[in-house]
């Protein structure tokens, strides 16, 4: 791929979402990808249509309205975008060794309306069936990016349970995002809080336009 090919596809994207593309990741992490990279990123896979289609957990708004859209790195972990010297997660899997992908991923902003105070099974229940829980590199990428890129705080007194388990057994959950960052928890699986819901993250599909 030429660098003006490459540059085409970095600057590509869809107009009508929140979006934290390729050159973001230049502008506010320094990092450049090969042209390798972009051309295994590829383009927006999620139509127009998906995104000016009903929103299913916010009647009245579209899915343009109410998700965040970003590129995905493979080589960015937690610990590579939130501050962890002297957490519990220092030392954890999913912080210091779970990527994200090297592919587009759309999440909703917030929480999946009135998932609070249900156990972890009951919550992941509500999500349609092209929506699964994110990781929790995921979550935690999509509150400081939509934070980064529109400077509001989602999900800033609620935690959105995410698929990742830590040690221990309990479940990583992500939120309570402000000024200062964003918090990674964690609670069992069991626990009911009214403070405590779930996220969504719309399934990936490499060969998906729609």
């Amino acid at each position: 791929m030429s660098t003006n090919s490459a540059t085409a596809v970095l600057e590509a994207g869809p107009r009508s979402i929140d979006l934290f593309g390729l050159l973001d990741w230049q502008t506010y992490h320094n990092i450049v990808l090969s042209p390798a990279q972009v051309t295994t990123l590829g383009p927006f896979p999620w139509s127009d249509a998906v995104l000016n289609s009903r929103c299913p957990f916010h009647n009245g708004k579209m899915v343009r309205e109410t998700h965040f859209a970003f590129a995905g790195l493979d080589t960015i972990t937690i610990t590579e975008l939130h501050s962890y010297a002297d957490t519990w997660y220092a030392n954890e899997q999913f912080a210091t060794t779970v990527t994200l992908g090297l592919r587009w991923y759309l999440l909703l902003k917030d929480i999946v309306p009135d998932s609070e105070g249900k156990k972890f099974a009951e919550q992941v229940a509500m999500l349609p069936a092209e929506y699964e829980a994110p990781s929790a590199v995921a979550e935690t990428a999509k509150d400081l990016f939509v934070k980064t890129k529109t400077g509001v705080f989602v999900n800033p007194n609620r935690y959105a349970r995410t698929s990742d388990p830590g040690s221990g057994g309990s479940r990583v959950s992500v939120g309570v995002c402000v000024a200062s960052g964003v918090d990674v928890h964690y609670f069992t699986d069991d626990y009911r809080n009214g403070h405590i819901g779930v996220g969504a993250s719309r399934k990936f599909e490499k060969t998906l336009v729609g």
